[in-house]
């Protein structure tokens, strides 16, 4: 299966840039930016509650 996902890429502080992917998450678009160089998937509690149960977020 191949899946196409496009990237925007943007500056930040004249100093680099990030990788902004546009997503669909259980039925609702999100944004995300992509970090390459990061260990973990780091997602903000009181986001992921817009588009997950609460109950099923687990640490």
């Amino acid at each position: 299966m191949k899946t196409i996902l496009p990237i925007e890429i943007f500056p930040i502080e004249d100093d680099g840039y990030h990788l902004k992917v546009e997503i669909v998450i259980n039925g609702k678009p999100a944004n995300l930016i992509l970090d390459t160089g990061a260990s973990r998937t780091v997602l903000d509690e009181n986001r992921i509650t817009e588009f997950v149960a609460e109950d099923s977020i687990e640490e």
